[in-house]
């Protein structure tokens, strides 16, 4: 439902006013004529926007355009009021809120079909809030709310658009998509290395471990690392010494202080940050922390890579609803329909005379068997070097407490 008013001197929209088509209260009436396809429920989801004079003072208009209304016109408004609508129409249980100001300027909008709220009650031990597009100030500020199945296919738990990047603004989206989950948290949380989330997630999740996902860590490496690179030949084959072959919590603050100290970062931001938020990132102080494979070293396995396809930079919200939210959403059921056959109609091939392989091939799906798989290879292959090894230590033990004849003794080398 939209109501506007025009300037009588330009023609331009100055007033435009727009409410969910489900707004008031429905009226009772003996007889009614035309029904409407969509009667009213007392939906409280309106939106008033102003335009201002340039004769006109600050404090006198009733609401500036800021936030998601720079990249917001009523269009886009009705659009989406109208795809919530149609989202609660195909599935009660699908679930969105709208965040306001004092103005009643709305600041940031979350919303989750029923697939995902379903989804996360049997997959919610990671969950990843993907900052990727704010950060990298894409015109719609979109922000997935993502996890893994059972497939180790990534699966959408929730969109939100959000009009600033404040402290504020994520307690607000986390709380509501916390609200969608029954008030579940997850066992983990993964985001974007950044003050402001992590002012968030303390404050939402105090009881989930906070992990920083490694490719978004690494790739601020050219922004706040470039003078030291050019400076510095062997800079990153340091660094990568430092957080890929340390096997010891101890071996790498030693690396990590040698580094350090070399190329002179004590006084480095950035570097200080990292080591700081050690615990939150590196592998070492990972080993234990089950992250589904979200938190990724290559830019071609991230969350952010599965979207490239489907949003541009500067993608309309036109283009947003239509391309990413429909389109992306059908392929990644489709996906999931896709592995599901495929498990009910194939034998996993098994690689060892193991037992306990042949026993999880028909507990776990083809993807995650294939994991287990090859750590049980690796463990018979162990095994098997381990044997060889006694084998052979055991028979140069004979040989070596054995008489040996005169014949042999003068043909030793």
């Amino acid at each position: 439902m939209v109501s506007s008013r025009r300037s009588k001197r330009s023609g331009n929209f100055i007033d435009v006013k727009v409410a969910c088509s489900r707004f008031g209260s429905k009226r009772e009436s003996n007889t009614t004529f035309n029904p409407r396809s969509c009667p009213k429920t007392g939906c409280k989801a309106r939106m008033h926007m102003k335009r201002r004079g340039r004769n006109k003072q600050p404090d006198a208009v009733a609401c500036e355009k800021k936030g998601l209304q720079l990249v917001l016109d009523e269009k886009d408004v009705e659009l989406m009021l109208n795809f919530f609508m149609c989202m609660k129409d195909e599935n009660p249980d699908s679930f969105y809120a709208m965040d306001f100001d004092n103005e009643k300027c709305v600041r940031s909008v979350f919303w989750v079909d029923a697939r995902g709220r379903h989804n996360y009650s049997h997959f919610g031990d990671v969950v990843f809030f993907d900052t990727f597009f704010v950060r990298n100030k894409y015109k719609i500020s979109y922000i997935p709310i993502i996890g893994v199945n059972h497939h180790f296919q990534y699966m959408l738990l929730g969109c939100a658009l959000i009009g600033e990047s404040t402290t504020s603004a994520f307690v607000w989206l986390m709380r509501s998509w916390l609200k969608a989950m029954g008030g579940k948290a997850p066992k983990v949380v993964l985001t974007d290395q950044d003050r402001v989330l992590n002012g968030a997630v303390s404050d939402v999740f105090s009881n989930s471990r906070h992990c920083f996902c490694l490719w978004h860590v690494l790739s601020k490496f050219p922004e706040n690392s470039d003078c030291i690179v050019d400076q510095n030949e062997n800079f990153m084959k340091k660094f990568n010494k430092c957080i890929y072959r340390s096997w010891t919590h101890e071996q790498f603050e030693e690396r990590w202080c040698r580094m350090v100290d070399k190329f002179e970062l004590k006084e480095h931001e950035w570097v200080l940050s990292l080591y700081n938020d050690r615990e939150m990132w590196a592998p070492i102080y990972m080993r234990h922390v089950f992250l589904a494979g979200i938190s990724t070293i290559e830019r071609s396995e991230s969350v952010a890579s599965f979207f490239d396809k489907f949003i541009h930079k500067a993608a309309t919200f036109s283009e947003f609803i239509g391309q990413l939210i429909k389109s992306f959403s059908l392929e990644l059921y489709e996906m999931e329909a896709k592995a599901d056959f495929e498990i009910q109609n194939k034998q996993p091939l098994l690689r060892s005379a193991s037992a306990f392989e042949k026993q999880m091939s028909m507990i776990f799906t083809d993807t995650v068997f294939k994991k287990f798989q090859a750590e049980i290879l690796g463990m018979v292959s162990y095994r098997r070097k381990v044997k060889m090894r006694t084998q052979f230590s055991f028979e140069l033990m004979i040989l070596k407490n054995a008489k040996i004849p005169c014949s042999l003794e003068q043909k030793k080398i």
